[in-house]
């Protein structure tokens, strides 16, 4: 319950989107390290500016890949939360 105050959508946009994105950017080297674009060059590429209409259209082709990000957020929000302690 807690854990919704961590969930704006600029930050799913800054970790699940922009994550997404680099990962369908990324290319192999032959020695199999993983290259991505970092996420603030992928912010000015067409398509991937912050916003609601961004969020969807890349949770959209996440989840026809069988990726759901929604709950990949919220799993990384619940590990950041803790609960705060009963102050005595």
């Amino acid at each position: 319950m807690g854990s919704t105050l961590l969930m704006p959508a600029g930050r799913y946009y800054e970790t699940k989107v922009l994550g997404y994105a680099q990962l369908e950017r990324a290319v192999r080297l032959s020695t199999g390290k993983l290259v991505k674009t970092p996420k603030d060059q992928l912010m000015n590429e067409p398509g991937l500016g912050r916003g609601r209409v961004t969020n969807l259209n890349v949770t959209r082709r996440a989840h026809e890949n069988d990726e759901d990000l929604i709950a990949k957020f919220k799993q990384f929000v619940d590990m950041k939360w803790v609960r705060p302690t009963d102050v005595a």
